[in-house]
């Protein structure tokens, strides 16, 4: 039998339900088992989170999807939203529209409740710089050139320029 799921998931289910299909009950929080979820009715106003660091970025950028709305919110910079059942490619960024102001306020207080963005950023950037400290700083590692995808722990990254 087949079956369309409309529920918004994340890479965070996967954890819970690699633990629940190993037979392990998954107490940590948050996500949920995509086998619960497939098998449960829709629920489209499923809150879903992501987070995103890189090094080098100006800031984390923070993603709340609730229902047909989304938000971008990044650091110190003005944030992104977006009504997905009116615009699905995210080309009309509602994010400075005041009409929107209700809904705006709305998912960062969701995003609040999930996290402090701010203190999650300070503590990322502290956290990388603390590794490219480790490695020499800055100019070390840029002088290593990139090794193209981040390696699994346990793995040493091959560095493009061999070093």
């Amino acid at each position: 039998m087949e079956k369309t799921v409309k529920t918004p998931v994340s890479l965070i289910d996967v954890c819970p339900t690699i633990l629940k299909t190993a037979g392990i009950n998954p107490m940590a929080k948050p996500g949920k088992s995509l086998v619960d979820l497939a098998n449960a009715a829709d629920d489209f106003e499923r809150l879903v989170f992501s987070e995103y660091h890189a090094v080098g970025s100006a800031t984390g950028a923070f993603m709340i999807r609730k229902g047909q709305w989304k938000l971008v919110y990044y650091v110190s910079m003005q944030p992104q939203l977006f009504n997905l059942a009116e615009d699905p490619e995210e080309l009309c960024d509602l994010g400075a529209n005041p009409k929107h102001d209700g809904i705006r306020r709305q998912l960062e207080t969701e995003l609040r409740s999930i996290c402090d963005p701010e203190a999650v950023d300070a503590m990322a950037k502290a956290d990388q710089m603390a590794i490219v400290n480790a490695n020499g700083g800055i100019e070390a590692v840029v002088a290593k050139g990139g090794f193209g995808a981040t390696p699994p722990p346990g793995v040493n990254a091959e560095f493009a320029n061999g070093k």
